[in-house]
């Protein structure tokens, strides 16, 4: 309650600065007394937003016992040959193991991997940053590419991929809700990593798997989200990436009015 409260004091904040703003633009001198308060006026908004923001980390976190999420589940995304597996960081990644049959082992399927020594002309384990199933719908995206007006192709492409990840079954008004109740709200320049991108997008699917069991399978979805996400806001795949750019990629991609989505 108290952080919704602050939400007139922040339009105010931002209503100063763009007054500043345009005087700056305009030429117009400013004293350096009421500069000095409005730098003052701005450090202490600031200082009260990341007090906000860990006192609700606080009461979120109480009373549980501090361990990490378990993303585990994250496993059943992929089947074999494929594995899912996550670097240092976080980051997912896919490895594709190939079954062959081996002369030397009584004629049998071996499940072989590169770093084994022996059979080294035998490299049967490969790497991807993209999870398979997303690399069949980007092969299936450039289908589109006959639709001759960009803006129609580009929309195509998107829904494509929009009802792929099962977004189109998400309500704008339901992942707003979603990022403030995990303490999102006013963070658009913080970092957010990939478990806490996890933890959010879990709730979302979750929600929309109850009322669409048949249609939401949660663990490949959440893992196609987080791919998407990654391809588009972090290709270096250093596991971070802006609130703001995490906001967005979702509201672009769940159900609502193109006004809402705007605001």
């Amino acid at each position: 309650k108290f952080g919704e409260r602050l939400t007139p004091i922040q339009r105010t904040v931002e209503d100063i600065n763009d007054q500043a703003g345009l005087f700056t633009s305009n030429n117009v001198l400013v004293s350096h007394a009421n500069l000095n308060r409005l730098e003052e006026l701005n450090t202490r908004w600031k200082q009260l937003q990341l007090a906000v923001d860990d006192r609700y980390k606080q009461l979120n976190d109480y009373g549980k016992e501090g361990a990490p999420p378990n993303h585990g589940f994250l496993s059943a995304s992929v089947e074999p040959p494929w594995e899912r597996a996550v670097t240092a960081n976080k980051v997912p990644y896919y490895i594709k193991c190939v079954y062959y049959e081996d002369m030397c082992i009584m004629k049998t399927c071996v499940y072989m991997k590169v770093y084994w020594p022996s059979h080294s002309s035998h490299q049967c384990e490969t790497t991807h940053w993209d999870h398979p199933k997303m690399m069949e719908l980007m092969n299936s995206l450039s289908d589109l590419n006959e639709v001759r007006f960009s803006a129609y192709r580009t929309s195509m492409k998107l829904r494509t991929v929009q009802k792929q990840l099962c977004m189109d079954l998400l309500s704008l008004s339901a992942a707003v809700e979603s990022f403030d109740s995990h303490g999102l709200r006013a963070q658009n320049d913080k970092l957010i990593d990939v478990p806490d991108m996890v933890t959010v997008l879990a709730s979302l699917y979750e929600t929309i798997a109850a009322d669409n069991p048949s249609l939401v399978n949660v663990p490949l979805c959440l893992d196609l989200a987080i791919n998407w996400l990654l391809n588009v806001y972090d290709s270096q795949r250093t596991g971070q990436i802006r609130v703001l750019s995490f906001k967005v990629g979702l509201v672009l991609l769940c159900k609502g009015h193109l006004e809402e989505k705007y605001r």
